[in-house]
């Protein structure tokens, strides 16, 4: 799920900014405090969650005040229940969760693989694609045998889908000027429960000669909430074994 800027444009997902947030206090805690147990790839410590939380109340405090002195009930009830959603996101720990016995399997045959002495691709898990690392860095994707795949993904919470966003890495980092491997037609799915029929949500291209991060529209579903998507690749950019995908991200509105 994801904030939106004033223009109403998506921007960055909950889960997104609480993994990175987390992923930089683990990597400044480990340098500092080699004693101290690190946290698990995928969980987070509730302490630090919560200092986290009280940290971005305050500075958060003169924009609430402001906020509170609006001359209107209506505003300060937004506020207010805009600053109970995000504190519960929190502290929930929001997260979307790959449901691999829906998902393809991952391409075996890809650890190892080497170009001028560079590992270019290793083993990695479904999970890894909606984690986001950003800026993707080369060789770290989730790949699945051949041109058509899919992820299926539990998001958090009952979300309205607005938006889309498929990453990949750019070209120009490439040692052969393209990404053959690079997911190119692509179909959106949204699902209420495990049991409803898949309600099609869009289909799109991902631009290889684009930018990197690629943002898309999905149809017009404001009355839906969906608890799953599924994201199928219908093509890639010419590669016959497997297809990469190193970023995907839901955005919508409770």
């Amino acid at each position: 799920m994801g904030d939106y800027d004033e223009d109403g444009n998506p921007t960055i997902c909950y889960t997104e900014r609480v993994y990175r947030v987390f992923k930089q206090r683990r990597k400044r805690k480990s340098t500092s405090n080699t004693t101290s147990d690190s946290i698990g790839e995928d969980s987070y410590d509730t302490k630090q969650m919560l200092c986290y939380l009280t940290e971005w109340s305050s500075s958060e405090s003169s924009s609430s005040e402001s906020c509170m002195s609006s001359s209107t009930e209506d505003t300060v009830n937004t506020c207010k229940t805009k600053w109970l959603i995000f504190s519960s996101l929190l502290i929930l720990g929001l997260r979307a969760k790959v449901y691999k016995k829906r998902s393809s399997s991952t391409y075996e045959r890809i650890a190892g693989i080497k170009i001028l002495g560079i590992q270019l691709f290793s083993k990695v898990v479904p999970v890894t694609v909606i984690q986001g690392q950003h800026p993707p860095i080369p060789g770290n994707c989730w790949s699945f045998p051949g041109s058509h795949g899919n992820l299926f993904i539990e998001l958090s919470h009952n979300i309205t889908v607005s938006h889309v966003t498929l990453d990949h890495i750019s070209k120009s980092v490439s040692p052969i000027d393209t990404i053959p491997s690079a997911p190119r037609h692509f179909v959106v799915y949204g699902l209420q429960s495990l049991d409803e029929k898949a309600v099609h949500l869009g289909k799109f291209i991902y631009d290889l000669d684009g930018n990197p991060t690629q943002t898309f529209a999905v149809k017009d579903h404001d009355s839906i909430p969906f608890k799953y998507v599924d994201l199928r690749i219908e093509s890639n950019y010419g590669h016959a074994d497997y297809t990469c995908l190193y970023g995907f991200r839901v955005h919508g509105r409770i």
